[in-house]
């Protein structure tokens, strides 16, 4: 990757957990803007080893707080004291609940005299989608708050949530156009070092050689929508006599899951992997993967798959739309429908020339679309304006 030497800075990162897709934006950006000199500040919760490890291999200062509780009054009051006495000069906050602790507690800093800029990456613009107008409308009252008196610019890594953000926060176009950039996410281009064969990885994952494996990578939560998942194995165990459905990721809903399989009769169609660190092995095991969620930000996980060549099934929703195009890069079902989903894996298991094309097409342009150069290029471009305002 060719590399611009910029001036140097001061960068404190604040997120909410390091698991998930927005975590592994933060370290691509901790690998770049550290190998160019800056000195960069961590403070996110320690839920997640395998990302300690690449903190800690990265040689980043990381104060660990619990900013993945609801509320936590200890690290707001950390990040504050951090932004008080460290002289940053950026502060860069991930997700909801990293802007929120961290965009707070630079309003009280800068009552101190700190002068840091404030740039806030959105990773799915959440409170769009939350179910009571009440909770929507606080949050967004909220946000709209932040943005305005404590934010000076807003990366959006889909159009999607920039047109969410929009509506939602009631802002005038040409404020946000003047304030906000758009810059999907990436992935290395490579594909990463030694992946395993496929015989390998589906011997490591006790995968039968003719087996119909189909998979998931995903936070176990309302978003991700699992039990489409574990709903489709019920509509397809006797279509596909070898159906194999793995579940890889944790979260609050997992024993809720484990109990639908049972009760839909497919438990031993089902694995539930835990938390996967191994993403391009799971991959490599797959014939099929699929994504179910209720929206995206603009999911890494389809970037990837992608990139291992692996046919894709997904929810038509709000960011997955921007990654995949139908019948040709991936296959899109009605995002409230699990017959279409079910339908459309269908198709990858019985139409192996159209798998075999959506598949290739998908690995030949999009990586070179959210090519992990691109992304940091922009966001250095971002980190430039902003140092200026």
């Amino acid at each position: 990757m060719t590399e611009t030497k910029r001036s140097s800075r001061r960068v404190l990162y604040v997120i909410a957990s390091l698991r998930g897709g927005a975590a592994e934006h933060v370290l691509y950006l901790m690998d770049y803007f550290g190998r160019q000199g800056n000195t960069l500040l961590l403070v996110a919760p320690d839920d997640c080893e395998a990302s300690a490890d690449k903190v800690e291999r990265l040689g980043v200062r990381w104060i660990k707080a619990p900013l993945d509780r609801r509320w936590s009054f200890s690290g707001l009051n950390l990040i504050s004291g951090i932004l008080e006495t460290e002289s940053i000069d950026l502060l860069h906050t991930h997700g909801l609940r990293g802007g929120l602790y961290g965009r707070r507690a630079l309003a009280r800093a800068r009552k101190a005299g700190c002068r840091a800029k404030s740039l806030y990456t959105v990773h799915g613009f959440h409170p769009a989608y939350y179910r009571t107008a009440l909770a929507r409308g606080l949050a967004c009252a909220l946000e709209r708050r932040l943005f305005l008196r404590t934010t000076d610019h807003v990366i959006f890594v889909s159009e999607a949530d920039r047109a969410a953000f929009f509506e939602c926060l009631k802002l005038d176009r040409e404020e946000l156009a003047t304030h906000s950039t758009l810059v999907p996410n990436g992935i290395h281009l490579s594909g990463g070092d030694n992946p395993p064969s496929r015989k390998e990885a589906r011997g490591a994952l006790g995968i039968a050689p003719d087996a119909f494996a189909v998979g998931t990578l995903s936070r176990l939560n309302r978003q991700k929508a699992v039990h489409r998942l574990i709903e489709v194995a019920a509509l397809l165990k006797d279509d596909i006599p070898r159906l194999q459905v793995l579940i890889a990721g944790d979260g609050p809903l997992q024993a809720r899951l484990e109990r639908l399989a049972r009760r839909r009769g497919v438990a031993s169609q089902v694995r539930f992997l835990g938390y996967y660190a191994q993403a391009p092995a799971l991959y490599r095991a797959l014939d099929c993967f699929v994504l179910c969620s209720l929206w995206e930000g603009l999911p890494l996980v389809l970037l990837e798959a992608a990139a291992a060549g692996l046919p894709q099934v997904a929810t038509s929703v709000a960011g997955t739309t921007e990654v995949l195009e139908h019948e040709r890069t991936g296959l899109l079902a009605a995002g409230e429908s699990v017959q279409d989903l079910a339908g459309q894996i269908r198709r990858v298991y019985s139409e192996p020339a159209l798998a075999q094309n959506i598949a290739r097409e998908a690995q030949t342009t999009i990586p070179e679309k959210f090519s992990l150069e691109k992304m940091l290029e922009k966001t250095a471009r971002v980190y430039e304006t902003v140092s200026k305002v």
